[in-house]
């Protein structure tokens, strides 16, 4: 049977999470090496936990938001899955295009269906019947 070798100390958060860093993935890294990988995996895994968190209604900043609250379905006629701006303004006759703005995340000129639902939990919006 082969014997794992091992190098630098016990790490983990207890007893039960403690493990060794096998010398054989270490041997290529210095110190060094290892702690800007470290800083490098935390800057991303921070940057995927922010993009994936909605924004607050701070963030948006609508005036009146209850008024827009609609069934994604129903503000997209052709059901391209994307509601433009003239089929906003169609459905909601007196929409500012701030607030389309302000929906349209991504900012490619169309509010999807996940931006729509971001904006509508954000102000704790439910489905209308």
């Amino acid at each position: 049977m082969h014997k794992e070798h091992y190098q630098g100390e016990v790490h983990g958060c207890g007893r039960e999470r403690q493990y060794r860093i096998p010398s054989r993935l270490v041997a290529p890294f210095n110190a060094k090496k290892l702690s800007v990988l470290s800083v490098l995996i935390i800057v991303v895994c921070a940057a995927v936990a922010s993009a994936a968190s909605p924004p607050t209604k701070e963030a948006y900043n609508i005036p009146n938001a209850e008024s827009y609250n609609a069934h994604f379905g129903n503000m997209d006629p052709n059901k391209d899955g994307k509601v433009t701006w003239q089929e906003f303004k169609a459905y909601f006759p007196k929409a500012d295009e701030k607030v389309f703005a302000a929906v349209d995340l991504n900012k490619d000129g169309a509010i999807d269906h996940d931006e729509w639902h971001d904006f509508k939990a954000a102000y704790d919006l439910k489905h209308k019947d």
